[in-house]
């Protein structure tokens, strides 16, 4: 048997006359307190924007790159989206399954992508796995290889 669930037009006004009662009350936000934002640019140009948090065990890092869909070539659609998703499938001694077994193996992740404006390449890891996680993110930024059978099973895909 199927049950309908119809109000009455007095028991509507009287829901919302119960409902906007609530209503006039001064509802204050929560107060959140973020640790400082310290900015730095290093010698080469780099500009680090850094938040300490130590109640968290974790690390998250973000790279941003200028760049983005907005620079693709003409008839290039999509070129810095596939080399973002490139940058993780390879890299000097280690390919796309070894990559993704570290990560894993940390209990991390490892992100790339790419916006309209900007590219980027992300970490989240336990803080203890840190230097290990960093390696790997070094090494797909300053090291990828493009191979070229991800390139062809990636354009497989679209």
């Amino acid at each position: 048997m199927k049950s309908s669930f119809i109000l009455s037009k007095t028991q509507l006004v009287a829901t919302l006359a119960l409902s906007l009662v609530g209503l006039n009350q001064v509802v204050e936000a929560q107060k959140i307190n973020l640790p400082l934002v310290k900015r730095a640019t290093l010698d080469n140009g780099i500009k680090l924007i850094l938040m300490e948090y130590h109640r968290a065990p974790t690390l998250t890092v973000r790279v941003s790159f200028e760049g983005g869909s907005r620079f693709d070539p003409p008839g290039k659609s999509g070129a810095t989206s596939l080399m973002t998703t490139l940058l993780r499938k390879g890299v000097e001694g280690k390919d796309a399954q070894k990559i993704a077994e570290e990560i894993d193996f940390l209990g991390g992740s490892l992100g790339a992508g790419a916006g309209d404006e900007n590219c980027n390449v992300s970490l989240n890891v336990l803080a203890k796995d840190s230097d290990t996680a960093l390696d790997l993110m070094k090494d797909v930024i300053r090291h990828p290889t493009f191979p070229a059978e991800e390139l062809e099973r990636e354009r497989k895909l679209e």
